[in-house]
């Protein structure tokens, strides 16, 4: 503490010696009181703000929990899509659903042609 602030302190100190020398003595007691309770309301208040996050980190944590349990399905689908089997599947059906116009137009061209040859 700078030396000016110390002083200050000092004087601090010595001012409300002389003001408690001025005040009754039965004054005092239910400041002293008043203070007390102030004390025990900022502590009540301070575990009641701690209780409160408490609670509310612990319902975070289950509602993590319910989220992650209902997702886990989900993300093993995901998995089950990006396997090696099934993208070589969807692949494959890929193909075959390019090669599958193809093969209706020669299907039809050969039912036409049935058809006409029949008549």
């Amino acid at each position: 503490m700078p030396k000016d602030e110390l002083e200050i302190a000092k004087q601090a100190r010595a001012a409300a010696e002389r003001a408690k020398n001025f005040i009754p003595r039965e004054a005092w007691d239910p400041v002293r009181r008043l203070g007390e309770v102030r004390d025990q309301l900022r502590l009540a208040s301070q575990q009641l703000a701690e209780r409160v996050t408490e609670q509310f980190q612990q319902g975070n944590q289950r509602l993590n929990e319910m989220v992650r349990s209902r997702m886990r399905p989900a993300f093993e689908v995901v998995d089950v899509f990006r396997s090696p089997e099934i993208q070589d599947l969807i692949q494959r059906a890929q193909e075959a659903f390019a090669r599958l116009d193809a093969a209706l137009r020669d299907t039809l061209q050969t039912l036409q042609h049935e058809r006409l040859v029949s008549r």
